[in-house]
């Protein structure tokens, strides 16, 4: 599987390769594009709209894994799902 991965540093990056090659029961191969790595949470917001887009036209990417962390911020769950209120400040319902 084709697989670009968007993160905060090289680290996270390896961790989630390993992980979803793990889950899909298969080995990943490295979408070679510009660095997605991004400097925090609020950069990651920013861009991954961009990335999609660009893994879409210009690569052949199979698969997007985007790992952030939650610093501190409300752990997603279902009743997020059922009020928006419930969701402020999680970063899973913001994404």
């Amino acid at each position: 599987m084709k697989l670009a991965v968007l993160s905060e540093s090289p680290v996270d990056e390896a961790f989630i390769r390993i992980i979803v090659s793990k889950l899909l029961e298969q080995q990943t191969e490295n979408i070679a594009t510009h660095s997605l790595r991004s400097r925090g949470w609020s950069a990651v917001l920013q861009v991954t709209p961009s990335i999609i887009r660009n893994l879409y036209y210009k690569t052949e990417a199979e698969a997007l894994a985007i790992l952030i962390d939650s610093d501190e911020t409300p752990i997603h769950n279902k009743s997020h799902e059922e009020d928006q209120k419930s969701s402020i400040g999680c970063r899973l319902c913001e994404l």
